[in-house]
């Protein structure tokens, strides 16, 4: 079937879809945004680049091949990142460059999002939480009834 038949049956109707807000996000693995588009689709389109975390230490690399179309499983190649960012950016822009090059960019920054990330964990950097009250409207009704209180 063409890409755009595909798109135009999971376009709604997708085991991955997400909606939030009005918006509408995509939870499939070779989705490299996490949005809910053709462009990034990696179940509507041919040719697909998508990257994730295998360990604390490696990134995949994954690409969708023409062969074996009905067997999920063994239609996508597999390379395993190990290096520092210079080299992973390297390979990535090598894979996307005459694969798909309109996905250049959205591969570079998830590949410098997931090591970020790895580094940060390997750092033991943590977020910080949020101060202060949880309910604004705790905190409002709280100031009222103290000043009713005092007058």
């Amino acid at each position: 079937m063409s890409a755009d038949l595909i798109w135009m049956c999971v376009r709604n109707n997708s085991a991955f879809l997400r909606k939030r807000n009005g918006a509408q996000f995509s939870a499939e693995r070779g989705n490299l945004t996490g949005k809910n588009s053709q462009k990034f689709s990696a179940l509507a389109q041919t040719r697909a680049v998508g990257l994730d975390t295998k360990s604390k230490k490696a990134l995949v690399l994954t690409t969708k091949s023409r062969k074996n179309k009905a067997n999920p499983k063994t239609a996508t190649n597999q390379v395993v990142l190990r290096k520092d960012i210079k080299r992973v950016a390297k390979s990535v822009k090598s894979a996307c460059k005459n694969y798909r090059p309109d996905l250049e960019a959205a591969a570079l920054a998830r590949a410098t999002a997931l090591l970020r990330v790895r580094r940060q964990v390997k750092l033991g950097v943590k977020t910080p939480k949020k101060r202060g009250h949880r309910n604004p409207r705790k905190q409002l009704t709280k100031r009222t009834y103290y000043k009713v209180n005092k007058d």
